[in-house]
């Protein structure tokens, strides 16, 4: 199961995920201009996409200026009744991570804390509903068309 979270554009008929440059240390404006998108190795070759085996995932660089569209993902679950991020799926534990920033409900399930809220991982099975809510970017680009605002997946 794939949980999706942050930034994603339609490119040539794919969701792809959509990644700022790190780590270059100095505030350049090209390169502030430019991001990476990138999708899952099992997809397929994308013509000018580069096989990127740590993440298994093909990747490209590409200006903003370029991008026709952007959008948002969160993926969402319930659990004991509360709704929550989930924030990625270990498929051989077939588990959850949940996040959640209310510190009152993460005491009372038991939550690990974190710098800037709380997390927990959680059976699978314990999860009773599982959806997407997509809106819109950071990017100020329109939604791709036909873009669903929320979808569900369990």
């Amino acid at each position: 199961m794939e949980i999706r979270n942050g930034t994603y554009t339609l490119y040539n008929n794919t969701h792809m995920l959509v990644r700022e440059y790190y780590g270059h240390g100095i505030s350049d404006p090209e390169i502030d201009k430019m991001r990476e998108i990138s999708y899952a190795k099992k997809l397929g070759y994308i013509r000018g996409f580069t096989l990127e085996e740590k993440e298994d995932r093909y990747c490209k660089s590409i200006k903003i200026a370029d991008m026709s569209n952007a959008y948002e993902v969160e993926t969402r679950g319930r659990y004991k009744g509360q709704e929550f991020i989930i924030c990625g799926y270990r498929s051989l534990s077939k588990a959850f991570g949940l996040i959640t920033h209310d510190e009152q409900l993460a005491s009372r399930l038991g939550f690990i804390s974190l710098s800037d809220g709380f997390i927990l991982e959680v059976d699978a099975a314990d999860v009773d509903e599982i959806w997407e809510i997509r809106g819109k970017s950071k990017l100020g680009l329109p939604l791709p068309q036909g873009l669903k605002a929320k979808v569900i997946i369990l």
